[in-house]
């Protein structure tokens, strides 16, 4: 998509606060996106999209009737009857492992976090209307737990511990350990990925995507570590 494209992307806006999304489409405005359009939970967020061939959710995660882990998980798994390829962005903070561990899982295309900064917003809606999707399909979607323990309460998550890695066996002179702005998509990781509150949010085994690869490089802060083993499959 070029830049005349993304300038003329349908965004919606989704946040129960009246405030937020004045704060957000503002920002949009300025930016020179235009058509920009607003919902207070991801029910009525569904309709607007269905309605106005969307091509941006940037939604909240805590609203009334359907949160923002439920809205993308429609998205991608097929039940909300637009395209499962809608970009989302994520308003949320860093500091919760537990929605980033979600919003991974859905192939979200963006962390936004509060409070909104024009030149961050910029970059990330590019990034997220710019990159390459590619879609698990839609049952790997419907079996994403969006029951998150943060809501509604803000409860802080359970921590998991993380795997350890075991080296040796057949191809491990294939194992790598990697910085994140390494990482190639094919690639799968063995070990897991956690925050260093010990959440781990990709297990040992899942395989790489650009997407996926995009948002550790955004998240590397609260990451446990700076680099990560997987598996490099020699190339044919």
């Amino acid at each position: 998509m070029n830049s005349s494209d993304i300038k003329n992307s349908r965004i919606i806006v989704v946040d129960d606060d009246a405030f937020t999304r004045k704060v957000v489409r503002k920002v949009l405005s300025n930016l020179g996106y235009y058509s920009v359009f607003e919902a207070q939970n991801g029910s009525k967020a569904l309709q607007e999209i269905k309605n106005n061939s969307i091509d941006l959710v940037i939604t909240d995660i805590e609203m009334p009737s359907t949160n923002g882990v439920d809205l993308v998980k429609a998205i991608r798994s097929g039940a909300a009857d637009v395209k499962r390829d809608t970009r989302c962005i994520i308003l949320t903070s860093h500091s919760n492992a537990e929605v980033i561990k979600v919003a991974l899982q859905l192939d979200v295309n963006g962390f936004l976090v509060k409070p909104i900064r024009p030149l961050t917003t910029s970059e990330k809606v590019v990034r997220a209307l710019s990159e390459e999707v590619n879609l698990k399909t839609v049952d790997e979607y419907l079996e994403v737990d969006t029951k998150l323990k943060c809501l509604p309460s803000e409860k802080e998550v359970d921590h998991i511990s993380a795997a350890i890695l075991k080296e040796g066996g057949s191809g491990s002179e294939f194992f790598v350990r990697l910085p994140y702005s390494e990482l190639k998509p094919g690639m799968s990781l063995r070990q897991d990925i956690s925050t260093k509150s010990d959440e781990v949010l990709l297990k040992n085994g899942h395989v790489l995507s650009v997407v996926v690869i995009n948002r550790l490089q955004e998240i590397q802060d609260v990451l446990q570590s700076d680099a990560v083993w997987v598996f490099n499959p020699p190339q044919s």
